[in-house]
């Protein structure tokens, strides 16, 4: 049998509106599920779900869907999630963690949210989140 282990991923940053400027706004991106337990070629793809928090767009909107690991670079993730904003529009949002190694744990990970139509609602710009899982450790 092979044994699973807590997925949890914290993302922190900014997203940017279609046809906005400037700086950006806050945002928000938790995500956790089970993966498999160090066995090679397997859990590439898991299943996630999670909550977005973007200022403006949306608060604390579930998501779901999924997180896939580059085979050749441990590093690299691609994002498909869905979710449904305060409006009722389904969106997804789609993003990839850069595929450069020389990134090492401080890559960003960019992700466009679009509607059901396919047109970008925001762009954002996120960065994993540390803190918790080393306060955790510290404790």
């Amino acid at each position: 049998m092979i044994g699973l282990e807590p997925f949890r991923q914290t993302l922190v940053g900014r997203h940017l509106r279609a046809g906005a400027s400037g700086g950006g706004e806050p945002a928000t991106l938790q995500l956790s599920s089970q993966r498999p337990l160090l066995v090679p070629g397997l859990g590439r793809s898991i299943a996630v779900e999670g909550e977005l928090s973007a200022a403006g767009l949306c608060d604390r909107r579930k998501v779901r869907g999924r997180v896939t690991f580059d085979r050749w670079t441990p590093l690299a993730v691609s994002y498909d999630l869905e979710l449904t904003l305060a409006d009722g529009s389904a969106c997804r949002l789609h993003g990839a963690r850069r595929r450069d190694l020389l990134a090492g744990l401080g890559g960003t990970v960019l992700a466009d949210l679009v509607d059901s139509g396919g047109r970008r609602l925001s762009t954002f710009e996120l960065r994993f989140d540390y803190r918790q899982a080393i306060a955790s450790k510290l404790v």
